[in-house]
């Protein structure tokens, strides 16, 4: 490990260094680390894996503005051991999984539930200006970026769950939250179960029709298969409008304007990480997304959806405002299924506006 750069699990106090997401550089030592992307571009590239305490990581200070980021792991879904409860330890003993996670920014904390794909990274695009106004806090989901699967069966309620032991275990109430796609379906179900303050939802999912979910499987199944197939082709194919619009039609609304850095690492994901299919069936199968009455959520809820959302189709907002009648909804112009990519300023300044 580099001096001053160290990862702990189980415990939400580790040191921090200084350093924007963006200036983080490739190591000889770590081959899983990043080469640089210049501000406002995405912030991580794809070959960028995490890091943990098996791993050695070089954190560049950088010139004028600075940000504090820190690495670590929660302990979630589980009860800690007598030895976890000690607060004067570099690591615990638990009896199950953790949560991945990066915690970076200044200000009121914000925690960050990404959907399908490469885990927090897939708020890469957003997250810089984020931290800029707001102590973000990124978790990787169980199966998603750096944190193990669950060992019982994948459910949307699993996975709020874990969200929401990572919440208590890190004495994080009231926190405000923000997720896209899985994402916002997940911080939805905490504010319909009282967790959390704030709550911004992208294009969450859980709300369609019988008809429109079969068609969400049928179309994304395949489109999963296909990216599992070409995985190796994909930053030549992603690296050129044809190919970012022959494979992503379905998830951008202008898929030809975005950058290979910005789609690589979520498509990529989409490949990679373990519980992308368990979860995709936890979608097409489960039950539908459960509202709140009003007056019942701990805080403002803002439901944010893209008019050209291709994956959870615009008429199901309405569903979802119906089951959550308290929450204010905000429609993104010209924009697909990724806010963060397809209009990265208006979904940060929706997310620091509502949070």
């Amino acid at each position: 490990m580099v001096p001053g750069v160290r990862s702990h699990r189980g415990t939400s106090r580790n040191p921090r260094t200084r350093c924007r997401l963006s200036d983080i550089s490739r190591s000889s030592a770590n081959a899983y680390l990043v080469p640089p992307v210049h501000h406002p571009t995405v912030a991580l590239s794809p070959w960028y894996q995490g890091a943990s305490a098996a791993n050695s990581v070089t954190w560049p200070r950088t010139v004028g503005t600075r940000r504090e980021v820190e690495l670590g792991h929660s302990v979630s879904g589980c009860h800690r051991s007598s030895e976890a409860r000690s607060s004067t330890g570099h690591s615990c003993t638990v009896d199950c999984m953790t949560l991945n996670y990066v915690r970076f920014g200044h200000g009121s904390p914000l925690l960050l539930v990404h959907g399908l794909g490469v885990g927090w990274r897939s708020w890469s695009p957003i997250i810089d200006e984020l931290a800029e106004h707001r102590d973000v806090i990124a978790v990787d989901l169980p199966g998603f970026g750096d944190t193990p699967p669950l060992t019982g069966e994948v459910s949307i309620a699993a996975l709020a769950d874990s969200v929401a032991d990572f919440i208590r275990e890190h004495d994080l109430g009231g926190i405000s939250t923000a997720g896209q796609s899985m994402g916002g379906r997940i911080v939805l179900e905490l504010a319909r179960r009282g967790v959390g303050g704030d709550t911004v939802a992208l294009d969450p999912g859980g709300f369609w029709s019988d008809r429109e979910r079969a068609v969400f499987g049928a179309t994304l199944r395949p489109s999963i298969a296909l990216v599992n197939i070409l995985r190796r082709f994909l930053p030549a194919l992603l690296g050129n409008p044809a190919g970012r619009t022959l494979l992503l039609a379905q998830l951008s609304a202008r898929p030809w304007a975005l950058s290979r850095d910005t789609v690589l690492p979520d498509v990529r994901g989409l490949a990679d990480s373990p519980s992308t299919q368990a979860a995709l069936n936890a979608l097409i199968h489960g039950p539908k997304q459960e509202g709140a009455s009003s007056g019942t959520v701990p805080g403002r809820v803002t439901i944010g959806w893209g008019r050209r959302d291709l994956v959870t189709v615009p008429k199901q907002a309405a569903r979802a405002s119906e089951l959550f009648p308290d929450a204010v909804l905000h429609w993104f112009e010209r924009c697909g299924h990724f806010p963060q990519w397809d209009a990265p300023k208006e979904a940060t300044r929706l997310i620091l506006d509502r949070t």
